[in-house]
């Protein structure tokens, strides 16, 4: 389930879905990932990030507190007061993703990319023919 949280709400384990702030000003590269570093959730602290969405299918869930939305500075400031951040310790913490060396990532590229160009050669042969175009295919290539 996705939920939108506090900045304050944030701790290690829960699975980052979005970003409140725009592609450009936030410092990760990625949009999704499991916050599992301290530093990270300190960046995080210290950026001009108003909310989080959070996946808790994926991640830990807010411990405790109701999930709320962020409205002015002073809803900030009263859950700053009242929000204590501490990285949960005993908590059990989801899975991270694997990591693979880049010849393994570009392996993967390559083949997506070859499912895309199929994708859009057969969506333009549908639409050349003018058929409707079923856009529901090229939507896992767009996910990966």
């Amino acid at each position: 389930m996705i939920k939108r949280i506090t900045v304050e709400q944030l701790r290690l384990g829960m699975f980052i879905h979005e970003l409140g702030c725009a592609w450009m000003d936030h410092p990760f590269w990625r949009k999704t990932f499991l916050l599992d570093e301290p530093k990270d959730l300190q960046i995080i602290l210290s950026a001009q990030i108003k909310w989080i969405k959070i996946d808790t299918a994926q991640g830990l869930d807010v411990a405790n507190a109701s999930v709320a939305d962020v409205g002015g500075d002073e809803d900030r400031e009263s859950v700053t007061e009242t929000v204590a951040i501490t990285p949960a310790q005993d908590a059990p913490v989801a899975k991270t993703a694997q990591r693979r060396s880049v010849s393994q990532e570009a392996a993967q590229a390559v083949k997506i990319c070859a499912k895309s160009k199929q994708a859009v050669a057969s969506m333009f042969g549908e639409a050349r023919m003018g058929r409707a175009l079923n856009c529901d295919d090229a939507l896992p290539l767009v996910e990966e």
